[in-house]
């Protein structure tokens, strides 16, 4: 029989149900004067992703028990550590959801985007939830 695994959420509670959903966050991080160049609007710092995050899995009573936070930069998506890392837990604990902010923070170029979706169905379809644009 295989061991139950209990997970804890990492932010405050979502609901007082309990559920059997989880998931992981993704955050991103780029600096300031390299959004102003590639971007009309700068995302919402990571205090109002996690907020936006947190309303999102209480709506979906889930429990998010790890987030990743993507520096993004000028590196190719494959290149990024905290991306990467995303990937590698994806890989080995198949969470249910991926929360982002917004579909904006979710936006890759071309090349990224197809990339980053490719690695995530590699083990199982995708689940993406976002929202607070």
């Amino acid at each position: 029989m295989t061991e139950r695994i209990n997970y804890e959420s990492i932010y405050e509670n979502p609901h007082q149900s309990e559920t059997y959903n989880f998931g992981v966050a993704y955050l991103r991080a780029d600096e300031a004067d390299q959004e102003a160049e590639e971007y009309e609007e700068v995302y919402p710092d990571l205090d109002e992703q996690r907020r936006i995050i947190q309303g999102l899995a209480r709506a979906a009573e889930t429990l998010v028990i790890a987030e990743f936070i993507d520096e993004c930069g000028p590196l190719a998506a494959e290149e990024r550590p905290g991306l990467q890392e995303l990937l590698d837990f994806w890989g080995d604990t198949h969470p249910s959801v991926i929360f982002a902010a917004s579909e904006r923070v979710l936006a890759f170029d071309t090349h990224d985007s197809f990339w980053f979706r490719a690695a995530l169905n590699a083990d199982r379809p995708e689940s993406l939830i976002t929202g607070g644009d």
